[in-house]
């Protein structure tokens, strides 16, 4: 097997288990009010597009239920840094997790609003698929 078959197939596991541990979130109703009041999810519908409208700053209910579901985010997303840590290239995913867990430290501080929130979680979105196009990962 080559190297990069090896690769896709390590980076494949992650990806399956991730959305395995995204699926387990769903099950916290902290996680199911962040997806739906707070900022978009990639696995659990949301209305993304209420969201982007949405110019409020998070409510210290919100926020307190965020700091809440973090836990749940944290855990899942290292499941994708982890698999490319004994690997020798660049990492996007840890890349666009910092940025992520910035937008969140900024909307706890009352820094953006909940549409600012998203359209930048969807700008790094984009950035992340191209940066794994170039990779030629998914």
């Amino acid at each position: 097997m080559s190297q990069e078959q090896m690769l896709r197939m390590r980076l494949d596991s992650a990806i399956t288990n991730r959305a395995a541990c995204e699926s387990q979130a769903q099950t916290n109703p902290s996680y199911k009010f962040i997806s739906k009041e707070i900022i978009f999810s990639d696995f659990y519908p949301s209305d993304k597009y209420a969201l982007l409208a949405n110019t409020n700053r998070l409510s210290d209910q919100q926020k307190n239920i965020l700091k809440e579901g973090l836990a749940n985010f944290t855990q899942c997303k290292n499941i994708l840094i982890d698999a490319f840590e004994s690997l020798s290239i660049e990492n996007p995913y840890k890349k666009y997790f910092d940025l992520i867990d910035t937008v969140y430290v900024r909307l706890l501080k009352n820094e953006l609003t909940i549409e600012q929130a998203n359209r930048s979680k969807e700008l790094f979105s984009e950035d992340l698929r191209d940066e794994l196009k170039k990779m030629s990962i998914r």
